[in-house]
Parts: structure tokens; C-alpha cells; sequence
């Protein structure tokens, strides 16, 4: 996946991946819940699985997707794949173009 392509918050998960840093995007306390539905908070399914399937890694770190209070978008396809990587998703929702999928707490 080409860096260039990625939103700004894509990017900076991108940047996090390779040292397990957690990127949290949720509201602060006093801010409207409706600014969770802000695009500014959108991660494209396919940005997550390229991450998950063939993500950099720094010497003496250690690679993980840590995320909190984001909107992934699309199908995540994970089926019949090995994650070698730590996950956490924290009060993030999945969405498919039909609408909501889940909520991952």
C-alpha cells in the first residue's frame, strides 16, 4: 500500500504499527459524542489488513495495531490469515457500506 494514499489518521496508524504506539482518536470528556461520526475518524478496512499482513517493523520494537475510538470502514478480510501482531480495538466500530457492522469494546 502506497503511504501517499492514506488519510491523515491512516497515516498516523501507519506510523504507530512499527513501534506498537496506540493512536486514540476517541472524544475527549466535554466533547460532543457526535464527533465520533466525523470522517476524521475513518480507517479503511484494507489499510487494517495491509498493517495486519505485511506491516514494517523497527529494530528492538515491537510491531501492534493499538487504536482506540476510530470508524473502520469496509470488510475486514481477515479469513484463513496468520496475525503475527498484537491488536487492540478499543471502542472502535466496524462499518460496511450497508451501514453498522459491530462495535469492538
Amino acid at each position: 500500500m502506497d503511504i501517499t494514499d492514506l488519510t491523515p489518521l491512516e497515516r498516523r496508524i501507519w506510523r504507530a504499527f512499527p513501534h506498537g504506539t496506540a493512536v486514540d482518536v476517541r472524544p475527549g470528556e466535554g466533547e460532543d459524542p457526535a464527533v465520533f461520526r466525523s470522517a476524521d475518524r475513518d480507517v479503511r478496512a484494507e489499510v487494517v489488513r495491509a498493517l495486519l499482513l505485511g506491516g514494517s517493523s523497527e529494530p528492538g520494537e515491537a510491531p501492534a495495531l493499538r487504536v482506540a475510538g476510530a470508524r473502520i470502514i469496509g470488510i475486514l478480510d481477515l479469513q484463513h490469515m496468520e496475525i503475527r501482531h498484537p491488536v487492540r480495538l478499543t471502542s472502535c466500530h466496524l462499518f460496511t457500506a450497508r451501514g453498522p457492522l459491530f462495535h469492538v469494546s
